[in-house]
């Protein structure tokens, strides 16, 4: 799909815009709708080239459509870098790779100004159904961290805005992870956060002239966390708007909120010793992944070399408030859908209701996990109240180590079978899964909740690839260094 840009049409456009828009032939993005008739996501490049055949210039960007009818908007700054607009030049539309039999809708497909069209696309400053607690920052980088832009100031041109680096900092100390997603020349964009002592508070960067919303899906899988809990800073309307149509769930926010983030509730999470090394452990784990991604052999094998050990000790005053945290930030891993407030965690501090209270930590060679679990329940009868954990340990035969020993604590008290109340959730399908997959079996009660069921004595597959180390509620009672 090509189609010339000439005098005639820029003259219609800027006479419409003059009607109460802006001045003639002043722009602010360039704008293409469209859907995928097709199952399948088909990306293509937008490519603009002057008709001048002496000239060597040319922009480029890609992006990608699925079913869903989608909006993908260019800043006109970003080609008038290498494009001039005031000549004819010829506009391209082209798919990535094969295209034979696949269907696709456009709609429009031009400049556009932001004074109406912002209103229909542009998302209000926080969506309907905002994220319970927030675990991503994602910001934009030229006039949102700093002042300036990159590619006509340089690195140290550039200057962090008053009040980012504080707030940067203090988002980290809260556990909560940040990234950037800037369209931007990487290299160059890397070594000015270097330079401004940034580089290091941001994972998996994503730093190109694509659309930001594919930006932030990729942060997504690399960390492997819901976009619900996403929020993505940045100054312009055109890339809210678009970072908005595409992921409804992000809460998108202008520059001018940067620094109100921590006075939002979407922000109000404690301050823990993991909470402050959430951002090394998301590091660490980086290098597993690449580890694993390398390494010969089946999965299995692979954890074995990781030596992996989890640690299970009763709860304690100086874990409870951890415990709080983790049952307010995990989704996907928590079986009875829990948040607890703190009264509820300093209540099991006691065992005079007859529960026990087991945290759960976990490390290998490449580094410490931290506390990831949380589990309450009662060894005599069998029932477990709840259990809780972070999906960082998930597919690591953690869960089976854990209940290989908790199933013969259970046996050992004479309970003959292992039970658990399942509450379901937006999100902990991956936790009903995680325990039918230990063979657990449901008993629905109605269509949110029932009850799992495992008779005893029980054995998990893979339960020995992880070592077990145990200190249990009675101190006369320990059992240190337990291998199941």
């Amino acid at each position: 799909m090509a189609f010339l840009a000439r005098r005639e049409a820029r003259a219609r456009t800027a006479k419409h815009q003059a009607l109460g828009q802006k001045a003639p032939g002043e722009f602010d993005a360039f704008m293409i709708e469209g859907a995928a008739l097709s199952a399948e996501t088909i990306s293509f490049t937008l490519t603009f080239v002057p008709v001048d055949k002496a000239s060597s210039a040319l922009f480029q960007s890609q992006f990608s459509l699925n079913a869903d009818w989608t909006r993908v908007s260019i800043p006109v700054a970003d080609i008038a870098r290498t494009i001039d607009l005031a000549q004819d030049y010829l506009v391209q539309i082209e798919p990535v790779g094969e295209a034979e039999g696949l269907e696709v809708l456009f709609g429009l497909c031009d400049f556009v100004t932001w004074a109406k069209a912002a209103q229909s696309i542009a998302p209000p400053s926080a969506p309907s159904t905002p994220a319970a607690k927030a675990k991503v920052v994602i910001w934009d980088l030229d006039h949102t961290i700093w002042d300036g832009i990159l590619v006509e100031d340089g690195p140290e041109g550039v200057v962090v805005k008053p009040g980012i680096h504080e707030m940067i900092e203090a988002l980290d100390a809260r556990g909560i992870l940040q990234s950037v997603a800037s369209k931007n020349n990487h290299d160059e964009a890397v070594a000015a956060l270097a330079h401004h002592g940034l580089l290091d508070y941001m994972l998996a960067p994503q730093i190109s002239w694509g659309p930001k919303s594919a930006a932030l899906a990729r942060i997504a899988e690399t960390l492997n966390l819901g976009l619900d809990s996403f929020v993505f800073i940045d100054d312009q309307p055109f890339e809210r708007g678009e970072v908005g149509e595409a992921h409804k769930a992000v809460t998108v926010l202008a520059d001018t909120e940067a620094l109100t983030l921590l006075d939002r509730p979407q922000f109000d999470v404690p301050v823990t010793p993991e909470s402050k090394g959430r951002r090394a452990l998301y590091a660490v784990e980086a290098a597993r992944a690449l580890a694993a991604e390398s390494a010969a052999g089946d999965m299995d094998q692979f954890l074995r070399s990781c030596d992996l050990v989890l640690t299970l000790a009763p709860l304690s005053a100086s874990d409870a408030e951890r415990v709080y945290e983790l049952s307010q930030r995990t989704n996907q891993l928590n079986i009875a859908a829990t948040r607890y407030s703190r009264g509820d965690v300093e209540a099991m501090l006691s065992d005079a209701n007859g529960g026990e209270a087991w945290t759960l930590r976990c490390a290998d060679r490449f580094g410490d996990y931290g506390l990831i679990g949380f589990a309450y329940g009662d060894p005599k009868t069998g029932h477990i109240r709840d259990f809780f954990m972070s999906c960082r340990v998930q597919r690591k035969r953690v869960e089976a180590a854990f209940f290989a020993w908790l199933a013969a604590r259970c046996e050992a008290a004479g309970a003959h079978e292992m039970t658990i109340s399942y509450q379901k959730a937006a999100r902990n399908g991956p936790a009903l899964e995680l325990f039918q997959n230990l063979g657990f079996t449901l008993s629905p009660t109605d269509d949110t909740h029932g009850n799992l069921a495992c008779p005893l004595p029980a054995s998990f597959d893979g339960h020995d690839i992880v070592r077990i180390e145990a200190t249990l509620a009675k101190p006369s009672a320990a059992l240190t260094s337990e291998a199941v």
